[in-house]
């Protein structure tokens, strides 16, 4: 004797549910997932330019420190003195909401590849392009600056004091974000010789 049982399969409203539902669970999973992944890159992308202004500023404070030990014979803190005293800033421009495409007047860096020996600082229009991942500067294989890539340093030396204040600047477009990273730092360094 054959048996019936109630066996019953979905329906097609049934597996369209089913299906809707398994969809926005995982186009939810999705979306967070490129949400981490976005916030590890821009982190990784402030960690590297954090990098890059350190080591801006290690340089202007070696030179400062070197200048200070040996005196006049030290003539690249002298130069570095003479390019902001001849760029006679006295404000720096806000630069929020989009990347400068040149070089702002009376901007240089400070070639952070070179040997002691050869710490130089280098006056940037000539190869200051906007950055194509994340501020940073690129040194050919002799060790040269091939470009400033949306990082520039900025100095202001206010008349009568012994100091000079240093703005060490940056600007990339980052990954997911509708308006530029930046980051930026300002390093004073005093000059009793001034």
């Amino acid at each position: 004797m054959i048996t019936m049982r109630n066996n019953r399969g979905d329906t097609l409203i049934e597996v369209l549910l089913g299906v809707a539902i398994f969809s926005l669970v995982a186009v939810g999973a999705l979306s967070i997932m490129n949400q981490g992944s976005m916030m590890a890159q821009r982190s990784l992308e402030m960690t590297q330019v954090r990098n890059q202004i350190d080591g801006q500023a290690e340089a202007l404070r070696f030179l400062n420190a070197r200048y200070i030990a040996k005196g006049a014979s030290d003539g690249k803190w002298l130069a570095i003195q003479q390019y902001i005293k001849n760029a006679g800033l006295t404000t720096i421009k806000d630069i929020a909401g989009i990347c400068p495409d040149v070089a702002p007047p009376g901007s240089f860096i400070i070639n952070t590849a070179a040997s002691v020996s050869l710490v130089r600082f280098d006056i940037i229009p000539d190869y200051f392009h906007s950055a194509s991942t994340f501020s940073q500067l690129r040194i050919d294989p002799a060790y040269n600056i091939a470009w400033a890539e949306g990082v520039w340093i900025e100095g202001i030396a206010i008349p009568g004091s012994k100091y000079i204040d240093f703005y060490i600047r940056t600007c990339w477009d980052s990954l997911g974000q509708s308006v530029p990273s930046t980051l930026s730092t300002t390093v004073r360094l005093y000059d009793p010789k001034i």
